[in-house]
């Protein structure tokens, strides 16, 4: 996860990407601005939902001020219910 110096989500970078990218490219070349996100008061059926429209494992949780929180997997969720 890319974050600027008040903690703000900027985008994320796969190691694929990183690696594939030129070592004097920004990094705002090889990272991602379009990752699924949630707020933390989103609940864990909003989280599998995402993740299933998006054909994700993850989606990032970030406060109102878009502030990265955390981030919740697939495998946190444990199994659908």
């Amino acid at each position: 996860m890319i974050v600027d110096e008040e903690n703000v989500l900027q985008g994320t970078a796969r190691l694929a990407d990183l690696t594939a990218a030129s070592s004097d490219d920004p990094i705002a070349l090889a990272m991602s601005t379009t990752t699924p996100q949630l707020m933390p008061e989103n609940d864990v059926e909003s989280a599998r939902l995402v993740m299933d429209a998006q054909h994700t494992d993850r989606v990032l949780v970030v406060s109102s001020t878009g502030g990265l929180v955390g981030v919740v997997t697939r495998s946190d969720l444990g199994p659908a219910r």
